[in-house]
């Protein structure tokens, strides 16, 4: 029995004896199609050998699949075959060798590709599909014929820097003036900031100054009020106390229901008048500090402007302008807006209800 295996092994091969390995092409919930042998699979996943390409060269990888994210599932043909019957109908144009050259690359059949590739390049070494295969086959044009891109710059001692190929030397000059490009794009935008801080600044320092005002005026108005409403209280009560153990007539009846009436509004008055000063005091201190909060954003960027001018000076290698420590926009040389207190009337305020 033991000598009977090898022997079918031999007259069959392990192919034939094992069976075939299964090619399926899976599409996941994520879009991908994943094509590959499958290696095994079992109740809730399926593990699939294929090629992938790494660095531009063909390697073996598996991946192992949970059933739940598959989508659809088929056999196919192996890959060598799926080429070999793609080969055999496709066109011998430049489109038909590019889409042939794409599916093999797609595939990681890197030989296969190149070949058609070749074969699209000499029906136009100037179309940009066929420079597209090259280069993501890692080739890279020198002197007017690609050559491995990775070799080259082996044998050349050079190194590619973004689609350039340069020296080590000029790559290491590049990568210090884009750094320095960096260092000084960032000071020219906070010296922008700290300009457009100070202008804008200025133009909200003059409207919550505004504000700030407007709240004081709208206060004394309140307090006036308030004080005017409890001055006729006064009066009207001195005036009952006046009356109070006098002989009762029409008269006096008639004062009395006067004197109510009036007390009852200057209660009502006082009251708005208590609520408004309520309102005024909490508008006046939210003003006060946003007004503090401008003050402190204005000063700062003031401060920072002219370090921030020699920084990039003194990176771009210019003489520094302002170098006496003025901020060169003019927005920032103009005078901060004048915020000290403005009387809210001329003289007392007076009460909106009577009185002083």
């Amino acid at each position: 029995m033991r000598l009977l295996i090898p022997a079918l092994a031999l007259l069959f091969g392990t192919a034939g004896l094992l069976g075939a390995a299964t090619t399926v092409e899976v599409r996941v919930t994520s879009g991908d199609l994943i094509t590959g042998e499958v290696v095994e699979e079992t109740a809730t996943s399926l593990e699939i050998k294929r090629l992938v390409l790494i660095k531009h060269k063909a390697v073996e990888t598996t991946i192992t699949l949970s059933k739940s994210t598959i989508t659809t599932r088929k056999e196919v043909p192996a890959i060598t075959a799926q080429y070999e019957t793609r080969r055999a109908s496709a066109q011998s144009t430049l489109l038909g060798q590019c889409a042939l050259a794409r599916w093999c690359l797609d595939r990681a059949l890197t030989e296969q590709s190149l070949v058609h590739t070749q074969q699209a390049e000499q029906l136009d070494r100037f179309s940009p599909l066929v420079t597209k295969l090259y280069t993501d086959l890692g080739y890279i044009k020198i002197n007017d014929a690609w050559v491995v891109e990775s070799e080259h710059l082996a044998s050349t001692g050079k190194v590619k820097v973004g689609d350039a190929v340069m020296t080590k030397e000029e790559a290491a000059a590049a990568k210090e003036q884009t750094i320095k490009a960096g260092a000084n794009a960032s000071i020219e935008q906070k010296i922008r900031d700290a300009e457009w801080a100070i202008k804008t600044g200025e133009k909200k320092l003059a409207e919550v100054t505004e504000r700030r005002d407007a709240a004081k005026s709208e206060l004394a108005k309140a307090e006036a009020d308030a004080k005017g409403a409890t001055n006729r209280k006064e009066q009207i009560q001195k005036r009952q106390e006046a009356r109070a153990g006098k002989p009762q007539n029409n008269r006096n009846q008639n004062q009395d229901r006067e004197d109510q009436a009036s007390l009852q509004q200057a209660n009502a008055d006082a009251g708005r008048a208590s609520g408004a000063q309520k309102k005024y005091e909490k508008e006046l201190e939210n003003a006060e500090e946003a007004l503090a909060k401008v003050k402190a954003s204005i000063d700062k960027a003031k401060v920072a402007l002219p370090d921030l001018q020699k920084q990039l000076a003194a990176a771009s290698g210019k003489p520094a302008e302002g170098a006496d420590g003025k901020a060169s926009d003019k927005a920032s040389d103009k005078p901060a807006v004048k915020t000290d207190d403005k009387p809210v009337a001329d003289g007392k305020p007076k009460s909106r209800f009577g009185g002083e």
